[in-house]
C-alpha cells in the first residue's frame, strides 16, 4: 500500500471513563490516582490524567500518522469519514470487545486494514479479528512498514497530564528513560508484552525536560517499571532533573532505592511508587517477586523519614488469602503511613505465566472483568463479590483523605518556608 492514510486511536472515552464502577462510584481509568481514592467523596479524590503513552511515542517517531486520544464515539466516526486506509486500535484485555466494535465499524467505513496494538492483543484469539497485531512497542516495525526506513533513534515525546492534588491543579510531566522490564514477576504483563528489555537510549530527553521546566510540569513522573536500574545513564538523568529544579516521582523496586533516599531527595525525589503486592513472603514467592517484605517495609520507613511520599501497589486475592487475613494485612498497611496505596485483585492476564498457572481455574468469560478489579478465577476462600467488598474496605481504610491531605499540607507548608 503506497502512502496509506493511517489513523491510530485508543478506545473511546466513554469506555475508559466509568465502564466498571467501584461500589457504584465511577472512576476514570485515564486518571492514575482516581481509582485509588474512588471510595472517597469527589472533593477528596485525587486525579492525575495520563496521556496514551504508546500513541505519543508513535506520533513522535512515525511521520504522517494521525492519532485520536480518548475520542468520543462521534469523534471516531467523524475521523473515519475522512477515508483512512489503515486504522490501528490501541486497547487492553478489558476493552477487547469495545475494540472489536470499533474495528467492525472501521471496516463498514471502507477501511482496508484494521490493526490492533497495546496489551489487549495478548487476549486469546485477538489476532483473528485484526489484519495485523503488534505486541510490544512497535515504532521500529511501523517505521519500516510506513516509511520504508529503519528507526535510528527513539525520540521521546512531550507528555503532560493534569493533576488535582488538592483544590488546586498543576501540570505533571511524564518520562520514560527505558521501556520494558526484566524482573519477570509472573503477574505482570510487561516483560511478556515487550519481548526483551528495551534498555536502548531514548533520545530527546533533555529537550523534553526543558519543556517541562518551561510549563512548570512538576513533579515529573518517571514511568519506567524499575527506575534506578539504569546505572550511569539513570544518574545522568537525575542530574538533569536536579539542574532544572524539577521534582520527580518514580516507579521502582525497594531493592533499587534502599539506602539512597536521602541523597535522591536532595536531587528532587518527591515520591516513589513501590510494588509491595503482599506483606507475606510466601505470596511474593508465588508470583516470583524476588524481594522480602522486611526490606520493603524498611524502604517505606526510609521514604517517610526523609520527607518523601511513599506510594504502594498491593494485590488482594492470593490463594492463601482469607477475609480474616486480609483484614489483618490492611491494618498493618495502614500503620506504615503510605501516601496512597493502589489496591487491585490478583488477575491472571493473558500472556503471563500466571495466566498459564491459573487458566484452568478461570470462571469468568467476560473480558471486561480482566481489569484488576474483579475476581475472575475460582478462589478457595472468596466469591467475586466477596473479594470486591474486601477491596472497597481496603480502599476506605488505607486511603483516607485525612492521611494524604495531612502529608500534602505538610509538604506545601515546608515548601513555602523554604
Amino acid at each position: 500500500m503506497n502512502n496509506p492514510r493511517v489513523l491510530f486511536s485508543t478506545v473511546t472515552a466513554d469506555i475508559l471513563r466509568g465502564k466498571n464502577r467501584l461500589n457504584e462510584k465511577v472512576f476514570d481509568t485515564t486518571s492514575s490516582y482516581q481509582s485509588w481514592t474512588a471510595m472517597n467523596r469527589p472533593l477528596y479524590q485525587l486525579r492525575v490524567t495520563n496521556p496514551p503513552f504508546g500513541l505519543r511515542f508513535i506520533k513522535e517517531n512515525i511521520k504522517g500518522v494521525d492519532t485520536l486520544e480518548y475520542p468520543g464515539w462521534e469523534d471516531y466516526l467523524a475521523a473515519l469519514k475522512k477515508g483512512y486506509d489503515i486504522v490501528g486500535i490501541s486497547f487492553f484485555t478489558w476493552t477487547f470487545q469495545d475494540a472489536l466494535k470499533m474495528a467492525e465499524i472501521a471496516r463498514e467505513y471502507g477501511v482496508k486494514e484494521v490493526w490492533g496494538g497495546n496489551y489487549g492483543v495478548m487476549t486469546p484469539g485477538a489476532e483473528k479479528y485484526f489484519d495485523k497485531v503488534f505486541p510490544g512497542n512497535c515504532e521500529s516495525y511501523l517505521k519500516r512498514e510506513l516509511e520504508g526506513k529503519e528507526l535510528s533513534a527513539l525520540k521521546h515525546p512531550v507528555m503532560i497530564g493534569k493533576a488535582r492534588w488538592s483544590l488546586f491543579g498543576e501540570n505533571i510531566g511524564y518520562l520514560y528513560t527505558r521501556r520494558g522490564c526484566n524482573a519477570k514477576c509472573t503477574f505482570c504483563p510487561t516483560p511478556w508484552f515487550t519481548s526483551e528489555d528495551e534498555s536502548h537510549d531514548i533520545s530527546g530527553i533533555e529537550e523534553v525536560l526543558d519543556h517541562y521546566k518551561k510549563v512548570a510540569a512538576s513533579p515529573v513522573i518517571i514511568y519506567d517499571e524499575t527506575f534506578l536500574s539504569g546505572g550511569k545513564r539513570t544518574e545522568a538523568i537525575i542530574e538533569e532533573l536536579a539542574r532544572r529544579n524539577l521534582r520527580w516521582v518514580c516507579l521502582t523496586r525497594a531493592d533499587r532505592i534502599a539506602g539512597k533516599v536521602r541523597g535522591l531527595k536532595k536531587k528532587g525525589l518527591h515520591s516513589a511508587i513501590i510494588g509491595v503486592e503482599s506483606i507475606h513472603d510466601e505470596n511474593l514467592s508465588f508470583v516470583s517477586k524476588k524481594e522480602k517484605i522486611e526490606s520493603i517495609k524498611d524502604v517505606i520507613r526510609e521514604l517517610n523519614e526523609n520527607g518523601c511520599f511513599p506510594d504502594g501497589t498491593y494485590m488482594l486475592g492470593f490463594p492463601n488469602d482469607t477475609a480474616a487475613s486480609i483484614r489483618e494485612d490492611i491494618e498493618i498497611l495502614a500503620s506504615w503511613d503510605f501516601f496512597l496505596v493502589q489496591f487491585t485483585i490478583l488477575t491472571p492476564f493473558p500472556g503471563t505465566p500466571l495466566w498459564e498457572q491459573l487458566k484452568d481455574k478461570i470462571t469468568d468469560s467476560d473480558w471486561s472483568h480482566f481489569d484488576s478489579y474483579h475476581l475472575v478465577w475460582d478462589h478457595p476462600h472468596f466469591t467475586p463479590q466477596g473479594l470486591r467488598d474486601t477491596l472497597y474496605q481496603a480502599l476506605r481504610r488505607v486511603n483516607r483523605p485525612s492521611n494524604y491531605l495531612r502529608k500534602m499540607l505538610g509538604y506545601y507548608v515546608k515548601s513555602r518556608i523554604a
